[in-house]
């Protein structure tokens, strides 16, 4: 069943007496590490962001895909932990890290480094001694085919960080492309379980579990044949690439949350645009290993959920600190935005990074939760030559549509930008619009597509239509690890700022969940 919709991959879940928490991995977007909260694992609400200063999190330059993921969400002693990596480029090993804060609605630590490269951090505490277990490449010697992608377990000392012996191999994976990752350990009538995604986020995405009668380091031993993977959704029509497990008890049994995308219908290969998403289902213990509930579909028992519209309105009140929900693409040098420039609308002064650049534009992102979803935006700018303002359907540098005023060196106009599936070069179509006064922009995303429109005498004139795939693209240079953004952006010109501001008006949305 569908846990949290859009870009939330990799849950991680934690019980805290009647409370339920969940870290989703954020990617290139800050603030990072997503948490949270729901009292009955049905309704969740966004509390906020792990990460959320530069002196936490500096991603300059990260590539697409790159930045922070699969946490791991812990508590001892009264104390949250998150543990997590941050890849910036992805030919350099990242180094894992962990935050921490003795109130979870409050603020966290800076990170605390770790001396182990690798991936897919996860934090054990047992008794009095701690674990990290990761994943990284495995020794040329014994990688085999495939990636050869291993998980390796280590005690550590938690105040610096440090590795108290060398890491111990506690699994390598003989599956598919010879990847295990994404290991979570936990303890259950005095055994040890351990649990990896193997097979690799794709189509093949699957997870194992394992159980040990000594410790964190095993030996580990794997279950009866046919109890994994405990978890596999294969080619279903509504689910797939599902993995990437974590475990939570409740009063009424156990669960399990993992990752998931809804391509099946729309993609090609499974692929979403709403990328990778958070599912929950039921788990069932037999004969001391748990088994989740298959197959897993969108709404599960929830049929009700299908079909369900919800409006959005987002107004900008002056105010010091933006709603939640709103991002920036990598890690912003200085404040672009303003929200009591001109009360009731957001002010965006145009940064000499542009959107083609791997970098941190003046722009604010939303996950896109729906197939079909539509919003609707009012924007006031009078730009320089060159300078442009306006609204986009944002995957990557190399996979968005967008449609803003710019300005030449006669008269604005309003410019819609996209790619083709298969081209490598942006197409640009060019509107007429009034020489002032502000203008009202929309775009609708439906399952296989997204089309922009503009408000002209009362109705609208549909500027253009794209296919989804055109976001969604089959290149190296696309990530597929993250998910479609609505967002609202301002440009320069040349590597210049922009001179003049742009002012963004009430947000109307509205979306309607999937019918299955």
């Amino acid at each position: 069943m569908l846990l949290l919709p859009g870009h939330n991959p990799d849950p991680t879940i934690l019980r805290d007496g009647d409370d339920y928490y969940v870290v989703t991995s954020t990617f290139e977007y800050f603030p990072g590490l997503a948490i949270y909260h729901s009292t009955d694992l049905t309704e969740w609400t966004l509390l906020g962001h792990a990460l959320d200063r530069p002196s936490q999190l500096n991603m300059r330059t990260v590539e697409s895909g790159g930045g922070v993921f699969a946490p791991s969400l812990r508590k001892a002693k009264g104390r949250y932990y998150i543990a997590c990596t941050a890849m910036y480029r992805g030919i350099i090993g990242p180094r894992g890290f962990y935050v921490w804060t003795d109130d979870i609605r409050g603020s966290w630590s800076d990170p605390v480094y770790l001396d182990q490269i690798g991936i897919d951090q996860d934090l054990f505490f047992d008794d009095d001694r701690v674990y990290l277990s990761f994943a990284t490449m495995l020794p040329k010697s014994i990688r085999g085919e495939g990636l050869g992608i291993g998980v390796y377990c280590v005690e550590i000392d938690l105040p610096t960080g440090r590795s108290k012996a060398i890491p111990t191999l506690i699994r390598h994976s003989q599956h598919g492309q010879g990847i295990a990752e994404g290991p979570h350990i936990f303890k259950k009538d005095g055994a040890y379980y351990l649990t990896t995604a193997e097979g690799g986020t794709e189509r093949d995405h699957q997870q194992w579990i394992f159980r040990s009668d000594h410790g964190p380091l095993g030996p580990w031993y794997e279950p009866p044949t046919g109890v994994n993977p405990i978890l596999y959704n294969g080619n279903h029509p509504q689910v797939q690439q599902t993995g990437h497990l974590d475990f939570v008890r409740s009063d009424d049994g156990w669960w399990a949350v993992f990752l998931g995308t809804r391509g099946g219908r729309y993609g090609d290969g499974g692929w979403s645009q709403l990328g990778r998403e958070s599912f929950i289902a039921r788990v069932e213990w037999q004969g001391g290993w748990p088994v989740v509930t298959q197959p897993v579909t969108v709404y599960g028992e929830r049929a009700d959920r299908a079909g369900v519209e919800t409006l959005h309105h987002v107004e900008f009140a002056p105010s010091s600190a933006l709603p939640l929900g709103w991002y920036h693409l990598r890690t912003p040098l200085t404040q672009e935005w303003s929200l009591d420039a001109r009360p009731g609308y957001l002010t965006l002064y145009g940064s000499p990074y542009t959107l083609s650049v791997d970098e941190s534009p003046a722009a604010l992102f939303r996950k896109q939760t729906a197939f079909d979803e539509t919003w609707s935006c009012e924007i006031d700018f009078h730009p320089g030559d060159g300078e442009e303002a306006g609204l986009v359907v944002w995957w990557s540098a190399a996979a968005y549509a967008s449609v803003g005023i710019v300005g030449t060196a006669a008269r604005r106009e309003l410019r819609v930008k996209w790619c083709e599936p298969e081209a490598e070069d942006f197409t640009v179509s060019l509107h007429d619009i009034p020489p002032s006064g502000p203008v009202v922009i929309q775009t609708k995303a439906t399952p296989t597509g997204y089309s922009f429109s503009l408000k002209a005498q009362g109705g609208w004139t549909l500027l253009k239509t794209i296919s989804a795939r055109s976001i969604v693209r089959n290149r190296p240079t696309d990530s597929r690890n993250v998910g479609t953004h609505f967002g609202l952006y301002a440009q320069g010109n040349h590597s210049w700022p922009c001179l003049n501001p742009a002012h963004f008006k009430v947000l109307e949305g509205r979306t309607v969940s999937e019918v299955v």
